[in-house]
Order: structure tokens, then sequence, then C-alpha cells
């Protein structure tokens, strides 16, 4: 299942690899633009990371009810992907981030932006918000209900989750800096994590080299996921 990034709708060039990565596999492939983004109906600055979650968890029951998913998340839909493990386990087959920005309303916007920008997003609702290159709206309930998921805060193997992940990071990111991934494989419980560095990649890893490291990160998730479960207690 692929969780796009922030803003941006379900069809993008990664959703396509991704999606003939499955069809060549006979794997089942699922999207969804988040609430207020490309298709989907709503208002973008009503959307928040605990709605784009509990969205995701009703797709897959809805649609998948009888199978775990492996999570392929860009930026925000990485986070995402992290929060549906940490709920709903039994949902997860494995996580693949793909410049994954865990704790990003926090740690890279708000605690960077100028006051001018943070009163208008506290008094007017939202602001149009300059993260790397791109602009982003973004609404006082995304920062305000951010600060309820935060997840890089805390011990090494503190965040429950025991699924294999491969985190794919560019190191040309212009908006989430690599102590993000790293600090991220840190806390997770499963010792079945990776950091995958692209030398040339930016945030939307969006050439070719980015789209073959991702299909190896997504490959190996896969294998690492019948490894872990056939290990696992109650699997036959």
């Amino acid at each position: 299942m692929y969780l796009p990034a922030l803003d941006c709708p379900k069809y993008d060039l990664k959703a396509t690899v991704i999606k003939r990565f499955c069809q060549g596999t006979k794997r089942t492939y699922l999207s969804a633009d988040w609430f207020g983004v490309g298709e989907s109906t709503g208002d973008f600055a009503q959307g928040t990371v605990t709605r784009w979650t509990a969205d995701t968890i009703k797709l897959i029951e809805s649609l998948c009810p009888d199978s775990k998913m492996v999570l392929v998340g860009g930026g925000v839909g990485g986070w995402v992907a992290l929060l549906v493990a940490l709920q709903r386990p039994d949902l997860v087959a494995g996580i693949v981030g793909l410049g994954a920005d865990p704790d990003f309303t926090e740690n890279l916007l708000w605690k960077h932006l100028p006051e001018e920008t943070k009163t208008e997003i506290m008094e007017k609702g939202s602001s149009q918000v300059t993260w790397g290159i791109h602009q982003y709206p973004i609404s006082r309930a995304l920062i305000e209900d951010g600060r309820r998921h935060l997840l890089l805060g805390g011990p090494d193997n503190g965040l429950d989750i025991m699924c294999p992940v491969r985190l794919v990071h560019g190191l040309q990111d212009e908006e989430v800096p690599l102590d993000v991934p790293l600090s991220l494989a840190r806390r997770l419980r499963t010792q079945n994590v990776q950091v995958l560095l692209q030398k040339s990649g930016d945030h939307y890893l969006g050439d070719q080299a980015d789209f073959a490291l991702i299909k190896t990160a997504l490959k190996d998730c896969i294998a690492n996921y019948y490894e872990y479960d056939l290990t696992s207690p109650g699997s036959g």
C-alpha cells in the first residue's frame, strides 16, 4: 500500500513504479489520496495525522481484511505507516519509508517558523509555509494534532514495532535531515531495520536510481517479512 507525501496526490512517479512492481510480482497494490488532496473530498486544512491514520486503517480493513500490507510511505506517509503499525500491528507486514518524516510538524516546521508565521497559523488557522523548495498549506489543526503522535523522543528500542522496516533516504533531501531516519532506526524495537542512503537523492526520490533502490528495499522488506512471520509466535 502506497501512502503519499504531504499534499501530494496518489498518482506520482513513485506510485507508478510501486504499482508496476506489484503487478509484476502478482501482489495487490493499494493507494488513496489523503483527505482534501487530489480526488479526495474535504478541506486539506482540516487534514490531520490522526485522520489520515484512521482513514488508512479503515481502508485496509475494508479492502484487504484478511491480508497484512507492506506500507510504503513517502514523507508524512512514512509517519502514518508507523502509527498504523503501532495501533494495528495485525495489519502490517512491513514498512518502507521514503524520506519518511515523523514528527515533522514539530521538529522540522514549528520550531523553525518565524513568530509572525506562527501567529498567523494560530490566529487565522493556516498559513502557506516554505519548506525545502516547496510551499505547503500548514494548518493549526495539523500542528496541534501532530503533537499527539510524536515518535522520535524517547529511549532506543522504545517504539513497539517488530515488522521489517527499510528507510530509504536521499543525502540531498532538502526537507528531512539524515538524523531523522537514523533516530527512527534507533527508536524501533525491531532489529530488522535498515537505513538505505541514496547519495544523489532529494526528498522526492524521483529519478531512476532512486526507483531502483526503492524496489530493492521493497523486495527485501517482503522477503524479510516471510522470515519474520515464520519465526514469530503463533505462525504456522
